[in-house]
């Protein structure tokens, strides 16, 4: 089986990136596969993840997002799009060249390059790491999200319907945003690790994990642990990751006298040995696909407290089980939910085991094997 992923670049700290890399390597490794990974743009960033060497890597070194800070935006779109002639030829020649079975597309700066059904012999797979709407969500102004919409629906009418399948990572997300399409599926990401000791539970630690922005939505999270620490003063919280708004977090956590308890810490490789040390994780996004460090968080062993966004957190948390569900913007849940954690050891523990239990669902072979049968399916078609 000949399989191509083509997505703007495998470097940087990002989950898309971190993601396609465990799937890849994981595939390269099965007997009769031979997996090819196609970029426009693999400068600049450091190589965080690994790449296996089975791995053929291509770098079409198009540069379609080389932007120049001293240009708005907008200026720098329509910059880049100067760019996607060449990388269309490139990315065609190349896949002519390679002669695939299926390639894999994460859908940002690829998705008006492919060609229709009937001018290709391979399948195309398009996988939807977030919402559908999130972009929408996300934009800061009307006349944004009305540009959003805009791009959503013609990316929805010139090229969802070139795709032989498309790929959701949540339930939520297949039911809410694409009913009554025959050919989409949802298949989640898996685990990245695997945890044979979970953790103890035993320490005095929250810990949360994500980009610092602010979809992700930390700054509820540190007003919920002021209302934790009035009760628990001896407990800390850990928020791991980077990002535009750690400097505002940063002042939020000075304002509220919490430099004793709330930790910026920073990105760091080895997430699961931070996990170990925690015994909750807490989670206040906004806006989600499926939050990969939720998954990671129950493979360690950890309960968790999320808000209920779409999507991701209700597939992943029965509520009262393995953690405990709250409406978004309802802070005082939020710390009230953490506290009950806290305050209830049997409780903690046994949510602890159900939250490593319902991990096996995202172990990296289950999902492969699920990547399998759809190439299988896909090209005996």
């Amino acid at each position: 089986m000949r399989i191509v992923y083509s997505l703007n670049t495998i470097r940087g700290q990002g989950g898309v990136e971190r993601i396609t890399l465990i799937v890849a390597n994981a595939l390269a490794e099965i007997d009769g596969n031979e997996v090819f990974i196609i970029v426009a743009d693999n400068k600049n960033l450091e190589q965080v993840f690994e790449v296996s060497p089975s791995i053929h890597l291509i770098d079409l070194n198009v540069n379609n997002h080389e932007w120049n800070p001293a240009y708005p935006d907008l200026i720098n779109s329509m910059i880049s799009w100067t760019t996607k002639p060449r990388y269309r030829s490139l990315l065609r020649t190349t896949l002519k060249q390679i002669a695939p079975d299926v390639v894999i597309t994460c859908g940002k700066t690829d998705k008006f390059l492919f060609p229709s059904k009937w001018r290709r012999h391979w399948k195309l797979i398009r996988i939807f790491h977030e919402e559908k709407f999130i972009e929408v969500k996300n934009s800061p102004t009307k006349f944004l999200k009305r540009t959003s919409r805009a791009g959503i629906f013609l990316d929805h009418l010139i090229n969802v319907p070139k795709c032989d399948r498309i790929i959701v990572l949540t339930n939520e997300e297949k039911e809410r945003n694409w009913q009554g399409k025959k050919n989409v599926l949802m298949l989640p990401n898996p685990v990245t690790f695997s945890c044979e000791t979970p953790s103890s539970l035993n320490q005095k630690c929250v810990i949360s994990v994500g980009r610092l922005d602010k979809l992700k939505n930390f700054s509820a999270l540190v007003n919920a642990f002021k209302i934790v620490c009035e009760r628990h003063n001896d407990w800390s919280l850990k928020i791991y990751g980077d990002g535009p708004e750690k400097q505002h977090l940063q002042q939020q956590i000075n304002d509220l006298g919490l430099q004793n308890n709330v930790y910026l810490m920073g990105f760091v490789r080895d997430i699961k040995a931070a996990m170990l040390q925690s015994s909750i994780f807490g989670f206040s996004s906004l806006c989600e696909g499926l939050p990969l460090v939720l998954i990671e968080a129950m493979e360690c062993g950890l309960p968790v407290v999320s808000y209920q966004c779409a999507n991701g957190p209700k597939d992943m948390i029965t509520d009262g089980v393995n953690g405990f569900l709250v409406p978004v913007g309802d802070e005082k849940m939020l710390a009230d939910k953490i506290c009950t954690i806290i305050e209830d050891k049997e409780l903690h523990q046994s949510m602890g085991f159900a939250a490593k239990a319902n991990a096996r669902n995202y172990q990296l072979d289950h999902i492969v094997n699920q990547w399998m049968r759809l190439f299988n399916e896909l090209t005996s078609a």
